[in-house]
């Protein structure tokens, strides 16, 4: 969310290029990672499982594109790649667990 909060940057620009509205972005992100305390916290900021395998596929991101930083492009990266596994294991649950048509007439 600081990535699109931001304003500028290249995940900024690539939204606005897809004709993604920056809000409807917002808010999906933060539906997919959660949100922490609304507190300042000093020190070591705890991450939530799901913060960390972002960070953990924007690694990836930027290992696969031979970068050797991770920026705000592989964030942003990472969080696409987080709710494409995200999309597909909710469609294979739905295909597992789909009824066949003979077990519906069997009821």
């Amino acid at each position: 969310m600081g990535l699109i909060n931001l304003g500028q940057g290249v995940p900024v620009n690539v939204l606005q290029k897809m004709g993604l509205d920056l809000e409807t972005v917002r808010l999906e992100v933060e539906k997919q990672v959660g949100t922490g305390p609304d507190q300042k916290l000093a020190g070591n900021i705890p991450y939530t499982p799901r913060v960390k395998k972002v960070l953990e596929l924007s690694k990836k991101e930027a290992k696969a594109l031979h970068h050797t930083y991770v920026g705000t492009e592989h964030i942003l990266l990472g969080l696409l790649a987080r709710a494409r596994a995200s999309r597909r294991g909710a469609e294979e649950s739905r295909h597992r667990h789909r009824p066949v048509p003979g077990e519906i007439l069997q009821s």
